[in-house]
């Protein structure tokens, strides 16, 4: 890329510098203490706790034809909702795994008012967008283990997320290669095992150890080519792991224009605010499209489970190449920007260990 910070990024072209916009990762997640990027940040007036939970006095939800919802049915919805993920809660992890649907579908059928059933849908579609894939694929018995147990907790950062992060790289002055596309690692064996890592401007970095840190996306599309390659057991464990992107919906508005985007969400928002005035700005992203991301970020589908996380996490090629990355924190959460740093904490002390006779 020609700028630092990969999934997580703040536009602040767009609309100008005085409205920032994070079109990546978004919140400081799980806001301990203990959080890593606490450390690194100075909380403003003008951030606050996200939360996901409905309150009448500040929201509402509209049907399709623009009438609101009453707080009454919202709530009946809601207490179905959390029935539903209870179910999906207790199942046993000796049993074999099923999709979340496949649990809940018959529930769902037997609920007759169709007002009320789209209004569980569209929870059920919330745990879709918080756990990363579609209910139809997602694991029963690894629901909810990507938070690794913490809090969910999310400090919206007025600034953006992205700007934080290119703080912390400018505030060490860490020597970061822009537009520099890594195209092969290679195992130099008649150099006592050095690995040599090559892009495609035809540069080479020669090293005693790698830290790899790439999206699980583009892992899975073999955009590096590993010699020797890379051992069974590991490529099988980067097939296993999904990639989050918002299901078929958001492959098929991918595919769409700008415009064709932008005039589908208008006509929706017309039916609940007729006199709403068509944009003049906006902003789209892509990220399965993105070559440098290939999708989101990482869930537990059906055939997935905590050995996979360990096996992403472990050295390759007699310990010279390491793996970090969300998709591999498997010690904690999974999917965040602070999964990503604890992982990358975790292989850069394994190195220093390494490196300690040297020193």
């Amino acid at each position: 890329r020609d700028r630092i910070g990969g999934r997580a990024f703040t536009d602040i072209t767009t609309f100008g510098e005085n409205i920032p916009i994070d079109i990546g990762a978004h919140y400081i997640c799980h806001h301990e203490s203990d959080n890593f990027l606490r450390s690194y940040y100075i909380s403003s007036n003008e951030d606050f706790i996200e939360s996901d939970i409905y309150n009448p006095l500040t929201m509402k939800i509209f049907d399709e034809y623009g009438n609101i919802i009453s707080d009454e049915f919202i709530n009946k919805a809601m207490k179905i909702i959390e029935d539903l993920l209870l179910i999906v809660k207790e199942y046993s992890i000796d049993k074999s795994d099923i999709s979340i649907l496949d649990l809940i579908n018959e529930p769902l059928k037997q609920i007759s008012n169709q007002q009320l059933k789209h209004l569980v849908q569209m929870g059920l579609s919330y745990t879709e967008l918080h756990e990363g894939s579609d209910l139809n694929e997602l694991s029963c018995k690894y629901y909810g283990k990507g938070e690794g147990y913490l809090q969910s907790y999310d400090l919206s950062i007025n600034n953006g997320l992205g700007l934080l992060v290119k703080e912390i790289a400018s505030k060490y002055s860490l020597p970061i290669k822009l537009n520099s596309i890594v195209s092969n690692i290679d195992i130099l064996n008649e150099y006592d095992e050095i690995v040599q890592v090559s892009t495609k401007d035809n540069k080479s970095y020669l090293c005693k150890y790698v830290i790899l840190t790439i999206p699980l996306g583009c892992l899975k599309s073999n955009s590096i080519v590993f010699s020797p390659s890379l051992p069974k057991w590991k490529e099988e464990a980067i097939h296993k792991m999904a990639l989050y992107l918002y299901g078929n919906l958001a492959r098929q508005i991918e595919q769409k224009t700008d415009e064709d985007i932008v005039k589908e969400i208008f006509n929706s928002l017309r039916h609940i605010y007729p006199n709403i005035s068509y944009p003049i700005k906006w902003l789209i992203t892509r990220w399965r499209s993105d070559p440098f991301s290939q999708g989101s970020y990482s869930s537990f589908h059906l055939g997935s489970n905590l050995e996979t996380l360990k096996e992403l996490s472990l050295e390759t090629h007699d310990g010279r190449i390491h793996w970090a990355g969300e998709h591999t924190n498997y010690n904690g959460s999974i999917g965040y920007v602070d999964s990503g740093f604890e992982s990358g904490m975790r292989e850069a002390k394994k190195i220093l260990n390494k490196l300690q006779p040297f020193t």
